[in-house]
């Protein structure tokens, strides 16, 4: 398997070009909004931190409201260790609320607790006929498209029956995608009527530089950072030495690894599980051990990861 080294965090310290044009339209917008929330994924609550934007506000008393996405797939306990990490961590905001959601796992306390917050957060407007601006944050691939999606749905089915006085265009359905990247420009949607609501869906940015490579590794892993080659094959290793080192045999035993063999390195068990699946290169028409296909193997992993097949996982250290 390829060597770790501080090579790699070059690697993974990529702002693209539209990036930074969809940064300096997020901070337009961040100025005008009656409320921020910032998506993060549950399973990296703190490396998933979209830091970079809300840190540069020329004012900090925006409402904010912390979402954690994907709470279905992080560790309960964990969780709740983050939320109460992130309520006393001093959170320069004049308002701001901390709530578990998951948009492949809808529960209804979760949508109305979004929309009770939404409802309770103390907001100044000109005019009470004109809507509730909120700007959902975060960074590539946590999520933001998806609840805003799943709020409208929710929303409309609720209203459906009831005639709305606002003219302003609904502005349809926000892009959502498996991979990183799919939203390109900031874009506005009415959420709700009663509440007034109306979400502006902006682009995943990035940090121009990470701040370290285990963050990079984690943002690999948890899919907010677009497979490369040399990256996937390094974060599934840096995946797999996790699981060794919490002896976590129900992710092992998922993996098709046998309980003798939990003591293995990670460059043995990527080589195990190719081949389980098979993953060899086209030209290996023998099957041996010098020419196992790792990066499909590493990839293999870290989707079934991702879907949440090797269990629930926080990634972020809460000590």
């Amino acid at each position: 398997m390829l060597r770790i080294s501080n090579y790699l965090l070059s690697t993974i310290n990529w702002f693209p070009g539209h990036m930074y044009k969809a940064s300096r339209e997020i901070k337009e917008k961040l100025a005008l909004a009656d409320i921020i929330i910032e998506v993060r994924d549950a399973r990296i609550p703190l490396t998933s931190a979209a830091v970079a934007e809300v840190s540069q506000l020329p004012s900090r008393t925006i409402p904010r409201i912390i979402l954690l996405n994907k709470a279905d797939l992080s560790e309960p306990l964990l969780l709740s260790k983050a939320m109460c990490r992130l309520a006393k961590g001093g959170l320069k905001s004049s308002y701001c609320s901390i709530l578990p959601f998951s948009c492949k796992q809808v529960q209804r306390n979760h949508i109305s607790s979004v929309l009770d917050t939404l409802a309770a957060v103390p907001v100044r407007k000109r005019l009470k006929s004109l809507p509730t601006k909120v700007i959902v944050i975060g960074v590539p691939n946590v999520g933001k498209s998806s609840f805003i999606n799943l709020l409208q749905r929710h929303c409309r089915n609720q209203w459906k029956d009831i005639p709305v006085e606002h003219t302003i265009d609904d502005g349809g359905v926000a892009k959502v995608g498996k991979h990183p990247g799919v939203t390109k420009n900031v874009a506005g949607f009415v959420v709700s009527h009663q509440p007034y609501i109306y979400m502006l869906d902006s682009p995943g940015v990035m940090y121009p530089r990470l701040d370290s490579w285990e963050s990079g590794m984690k943002l690999i892993i948890t899919g907010c950072i677009r497979d490369q080659s040399v990256d996937s094959i390094a974060a599934c290793q840096f995946l797999l030495n996790m699981l060794i080192e919490r002896n976590d045999s129900v992710a092992m035993s998922r993996l098709g690894i046998d309980i003798n063999d939990w003591n293995i390195s990670a460059h043995q068990v990527v080589r195990k599980v190719a081949h389980r699946i098979r993953a060899f290169q086209k030209e290996d028409k023998e099957h041996t051990h010098e020419n196992e296909d790792l990066l499909r193997t590493c990839i293999y992993i870290l989707k079934k990861f991702r879907q949440g097949s090797l269990g629930c996982f926080t990634l972020d250290s809460m000590e």
